[in-house]
């Protein structure tokens, strides 16, 4: 079973990012060296699409923008790299059935299937981050991306579902979004930062706080859906609160949502138990929620891991690959 790299990170921004590309610096290359050839593009047109984002996360989160270019310079990488692998989201030019998310807010908790490329399982990294102020972040990512899946000291957890837009996203990538929300006091300041990043992304983004609370974003081109999270809520791959076209994995990702809300229907008050359960279900072949690995694009796309998290107890429980008797590990912010 493949096991994920941890790596803790702590200091200003730009010795942060340093550690991480030092420590990690093979797996930041082969990441960078997998994306650049899924992203199919040249070297200029790969920078020239790059500076786009740079500049957008530099007027957005500087902060991040500066962690990008430290582990540039600690894995010794052009800074146009890892811009690019940080909204690789942006840049990827496939379609993707990618991730069934669950939340529970009164039960505190959230969870997720990652779905997305073989390739990728040995490269699956967990960052544990202090930044400056004491505020702790724990991060399921990949190597050189500054945040995706997780939770922080202060309860708030956030999860991510790949969605279709129906024009080009130019906007704020959505991995940067995630950190922000990670780097968050609160629920509330979490929102802000959603609301401040404007449109252009593509992918549902559910929040969800110790406290009790949880909100779902849509983002897909100009569409921008904030609903607050009352009861246990799922979210596949399709805009739930608007009609907007899903790509030819449409069927899946309408397959997956209405097994999911049947399971958590019959869950009322739902444990950590019942979303282990959920999340391992494979009874639709053709709409697993736990997917096994098949071929598209020339790739291998399925679950690279399982992410259940408890907010109040600040816990992390991770299990990696396609093995159903794989115990999860427990990761605390």
């Amino acid at each position: 079973m493949p096991e994920p790299h941890y790596l803790e990170l702590n200091g200003a921004a730009y010795q942060r990012g340093r550690i991480h590309g030092g420590e990690l610096q093979q797996q930041v290359n082969d990441c960078v060296d997998f994306y650049r050839e899924l992203f199919g593009y040249g070297e200029q047109e790969l920078a020239q699409r790059s500076a786009v984002f740079e500049r957008l996360i530099d007027a957005y989160a500087p902060r991040q923008a500066e962690e990008i270019r430290g582990i540039a310079a600690g894995a010794g990488l052009p800074e146009a790299h890892i811009f690019a692998i940080n909204a690789r989201s942006e840049l990827v030019p496939i379609e993707a059935a990618e991730c069934t998310v669950l939340c529970a807010p009164q039960a505190g908790l959230l969870g997720q299937t990652w779905d997305w490329c073989q390739r990728l399982e040995d490269l699956v990294t967990l960052l544990s981050i202090t930044l400056e102020s004491g505020h702790r972040i724990l991060t399921v990512s990949e190597p050189g991306i500054v945040g995706k899946i997780g939770l922080s000291s202060a309860g708030i957890g956030v999860c991510l579902n790949f969605l279709l837009a129906p024009r080009s996203v130019d906007g704020v990538p959505v991995h940067t979004m995630l950190r922000e929300v990670l780097e968050a006091d609160s629920l509330a300041t979490a929102q802000q930062r959603l609301r401040q990043s404007g449109t252009g992304h593509a992918g549902n983004i559910m929040l969800a706080a110790a406290s009790g609370e949880a909100v779902n974003f849509e983002f897909a081109g100009d569409h921008v859906d904030e609903r607050q999270l009352q009861e246990s809520f799922a979210h596949t791959n399709h805009c739930l609160f608007r009609q907007l076209p899903a790509g030819e994995f449409e069927e899946n990702s309408r397959g997956r949502l209405q097994r999911a809300g049947t399971l958590l229907v019959e869950s009322p008050g739902p444990t950590m138990r019942d979303f282990v359960d959920i999340l391992s279900d494979r009874q639709d072949p053709d709409a697993s929620i736990w997917v096994p690995y098949q071929p598209f694009y020339g790739l291998e796309l399925g679950t690279l891991c399982t992410v259940v998290m408890d907010l109040s107890r600040g816990e992390m429980h991770l299990r990696m690959g396609q093995d159903a008797a794989a115990d999860f590990e427990i990761y605390r912010v």
